[in-house]
């Protein structure tokens, strides 16, 4: 290791075994006890489910502010339910999946077992899928699922039923995100040496659409990270670009092969 992160030494074999994901269901399933052991899972859901359940809510104490002040309630105030549950989470979904996802290599590799891992009976393409899986699952399952039920009993409470429907196919979509940027933050975590600058590269990636397509219009439906907004619009029903997913789908890829070749290369 040197201090830049990994050395790379092209000559070094790159997986222990003949099969490239040799180990890898046993490392998900160690990976998946150390989201619950570590309490990761645990403080995802809880940070995620406040800070979107006061989100969900928003619209309805922003109108009963308005009314206590005596003033006009804003034009633009939706209170449609469906609407209060979903529009705010691409918001919020990548700052999750960035600030719990940038630790799950460096911090083995810091360790010093990530060397040791390697030393089983599992190769390193297995171990980066595993890392990636398991983070999805207890990702998925912690910090989106549960916390949108809660946002929907929240809805529920503040507007009226939800479209659940509705609800469903943004959720699912929604899971795109995390996809992406655990890719991605796994990937820099290869080649950079700790959590800021794989953080930095992380954020940096996040608001690009937004500040890109200040300048180039039509750009930001280009990026991966769009498939956020690009969820909730098609979730409601409102006319989506072509491009967004197919971008996301390219940029996943990108940012696994990338990760997957740097990792069978490192000089552990």
């Amino acid at each position: 290791m040197t201090a830049h992160g990994f050395a790379h030494t092209p000559a070094r074999p790159a997986a222990i075994g003949a099969f490239p994901l040799q180990g890898f269901r046993p490392f998900v399933r160690k990976e998946l006890v150390e989201w619950i052991r570590s309490w990761r899972a645990v403080i995802l859901f809880g940070v995620a489910t406040a800070m979107m359940v006061l989100s969900t809510l928003s619209a309805r104490f922003a109108e009963l502010t308005a009314q206590a002040n005596g003033v006009p309630v804003p034009a633009d105030l939706s209170l449609d339910p469906t609407l209060n549950v979903i529009a705010k989470w691409p918001e919020w979904l990548f700052f999750f999946a960035i600030v719990f996802s940038v630790n799950l290599l460096i911090v083995e590799r810091d360790r010093g077992t990530l060397a040791w891992t390697l030393s089983k009976p599992i190769s390193r393409t297995a171990l980066l899928a595993g890392k990636w899986t398991a983070g999805m699952i207890a990702f998925v399952v912690f910090g989106l699922i549960l916390p949108m039920a809660a946002c929907v009993v929240a809805a529920i409470v503040a507007y009226g039923m939800p479209d659940l429907g509705t609800v469903a196919v943004a959720t699912v979509l929604l899971a795109a995100t995390p996809a992406f940027f655990f890719a991605l933050t796994l990937a820099a975590a290869v080649v950079l040496p700790s959590q800021p600058p794989v953080a930095g590269v992380a954020i940096a990636v996040a608001i690009a659409p937004g500040i890109l397509g200040t300048f180039v219009p039509g750009i930001a439906e280009a990026l991966p990270p769009s498939i956020g907004p690009w969820a909730v619009l098609f979730a409601v029903g409102a006319p989506v670009s072509a491009v967004t997913p197919i971008a996301w789908a390219v940029g996943t890829i990108a940012a696994a092969v990338f990760g997957i070749a740097m990792l069978r290369r490192a000089d552990l």
